[in-house]
């Protein structure tokens, strides 16, 4: 039975970490779009130039902190299916 419920605690898990992981994708996937409306009002001049390197650099490390939080979230999906697998196979035995 605390197999059982270990095992549905398991698969919640994993369906959090996979809608987590799909959102991660959904936000680098949209961040070329936020980029080109920021390049948009730069180029029209109502950015002043300190203020875009300071928005650009602030930018890059975004994109640097959603790829690592993307990595992260796979290899949690990676271990949470491991787990999932040790579980079934001794709710078998």
């Amino acid at each position: 039975m605390l197999l059982l419920l270990l095992l549905l605690l398991l698969l919640l898990v994993h369906g959090l970490l996979l809608l987590m992981l799909l959102r991660c994708i959904v936000l680098i996937m949209s961040e070329p779009l936020m980029c080109r409306r920021l390049a948009d009002h730069c180029h029209l001049g109502t950015i002043h130039f300190r203020l875009r390197q300071r928005l650009n650099h602030e930018l890059s490390l975004l994109r640097l902190l959603l790829w690592c939080r993307l990595v992260l979230l796979v290899c949690l999906q990676l271990l949470q299916l491991l787990m999932l697998r040790t579980m079934l196979l001794l709710l078998l035995l």
